[in-house]
Formats: C-alpha cells, sequence, structure tokens
C-alpha cells in the first residue's frame, strides 16, 4: 500500500469515525456544518443564515467524497471533539498520525493497529 492509499485509507476512516460521532451526538450532517459555520463567524442576519446552511451542505459533501482533504476530516473532528455535546457523552478520544519520520511498510502496519484499536474502543463504549 503506498502514500496515495494509505490516505484514502485513512480518509475513509475519517469519515466513518466523524459520522458514527454524529449519529452519537444525534446531529445530522447539516448540523456539523452549520455548527462549524457558528464556530467561524457570528449570525446576526438572514443571509448569515443561508451561508450557515451552504457550510452544513459543504459537510455533507465532505462526509462522502473520496477526494476530500484529511485537513477538513481533521476540522470536523476537532470541533465534535470540543463541543459541549460531545463531552457530555464521556467518550474516549482517539487519534492516529502518519509519521514522515518513518517507513511507509511500518507507517501502514501501525496505522492497521491504530485502526484496529479505535474500532475496538468504539465498540465498547
Amino acid at each position: 500500500m503506498g502514500t496515495k492509499e494509505l490516505q484514502s485509507a485513512q480518509r475513509e476512516d475519517l469519515q466513518k469515525e466523524i459520522k458514527g460521532y454524529l449519529k452519537r451526538m444525534k446531529w445530522s450532517q447539516m448540523r456539523l456544518g452549520r455548527e462549524l459555520y457558528y464556530e467561524q463567524h457570528e449570525c446576526e442576519s438572514d443571509q448569515e443564515e443561508l451561508e450557515a446552511n451552504r457550510f452544513g451542505e459543504k459537510a455533507k459533501k465532505d462526509l462522502s467524497r473520496k477526494t476530500t482533504e484529511i485537513e477538513v476530516l481533521e476540522v470536523y473532528k476537532n470541533l465534535i471533539f470540543q463541543h459541549k455535546e460531545f463531552a457530555k457523552l464521556g467518550l474516549a478520544v482517539t487519534s492516529q498520525h502518519q509519521s514522515n519520520d518513518l517507513s511507509n511498510s511500518l507507517n501502514e502496519a501501525l496505522y492497521g493497529i491504530s485502526s484496529q484499536l479505535c474500532t475496538d474502543i468504539s465498540e465498547e463504549q
């Protein structure tokens, strides 16, 4: 598995993870995008409400596309982790990081182990 395949696997795992958190929080993907908008802007008019809806639509697409940047998904994940509704759930926060200092094969192996641990933790919660 090359770097692109590893990134693709990471992207898919992040999308699934985010969707799982949204389900537990009883949030729609639209709500995630709207929450991101409200986090970044102060909403004072109907026009801004329309913009918040656009953020919601973008979040829905980002959680389905195979080309969404991992950094964008990390922004969504961090927003979820920092939200007070997530804190009320009492869930463990999992994190996976790729190191440029390690070989691709070692990164892939560590990613596989980390993914399995994250899945096991999620299932236990």
